[in-house]
């Protein structure tokens, strides 16, 4: 009646092991994954022996503790963030997010960018990153007709031990606005005169006007008028 035998729920990676008499260790029979499990609820049954059998059962909780294993990821390899031009520096242009499914410090996300340049200059002389939530901000007025789009790489990186991180591409588009006139750029050899026979008849081709409008899309699309005849 003295002599007992203990068994575990058999879903959970666990197993007893008799050490000494009626005494049991309580090991792990598989590998454990925090991100996936971090808790279990074990059931421990112990019988006797004898007639009829007794038996009692014990409920033991199992807390997974985290280890860094894990590194930050964004949803996706590249992100595009849009600008209209004559922006105001300082301002906000976008954000980045990565997530980390560690605990704690080990799920603690910092955001830099990555050494680089654009058009010569450091690519910080163009854009700021929050350390702390990945908001973008930029660090000057954009001229499209100069600069039209350019690539940063944003790092995240945990808190953990070791230490993991990850890279994003973010693309930044720079958009037109309509902040140029059209420039006349060329007309007859005569420049601003142009002579006419008296026999022209209509139709007569007097001179060519020729203009360029440095901005973009429907913000360049030009038309003509004559104002004085």
């Amino acid at each position: 009646n003295g002599v007992t035998d203990c068994q575990v729920s058999p879903t959970a990676p666990f197993e007893l092991k008799r050490s000494l008499e009626n005494s049991y260790k309580l090991i792990v029979s598989d590998t454990l994954d925090r991100e996936i499990t971090y808790e279990y609820m074990l059931t421990v049954t112990c019988k006797d022996q004898g007639t009829p059998p007794l038996s009692t059962n014990r409920t033991i909780i199992v807390y997974v503790s985290d280890i860094n294993d894990n590194a930050p990821k964004f949803s996706q390899p590249t992100h595009t963030i849009y600008v209209t031009e004559n922006n105001s520096p300082g301002s906000s242009i976008g954000s980045v997010t990565a997530f980390d499914p560690d605990a704690e410090r080990n799920s603690q996300i910092s955001y830099r960018i990555v050494e680089g340049s654009v058009q010569g200059d450091p690519v910080t002389s163009y854009v700021s990153i929050s350390s702390d939530n990945g908001v973008i901000y930029s660090q000057r007025s954009f001229d499209y007709e100069l600069l039209k789009s350019f690539k940063i790489q944003v790092e995240a990186r945990d808190a953990g031990f070791p230490l993991f991180s990850g890279n994003v591409t973010v693309n930044v588009i720079i958009l037109d606005q309509n902040d140029n006139p059209p420039v006349i750029s060329a007309s007859s050899k005569y420049h601003n005169n142009a002579t006419v026979p008296r026999s022209a008849h209509p139709g007569f081709l007097v001179t060519r006007v020729l203009a360029t409008d440095a901005d973009s899309g429907q913000n360049a699309r030009l038309s003509y008028q004559l104002l004085h005849a």
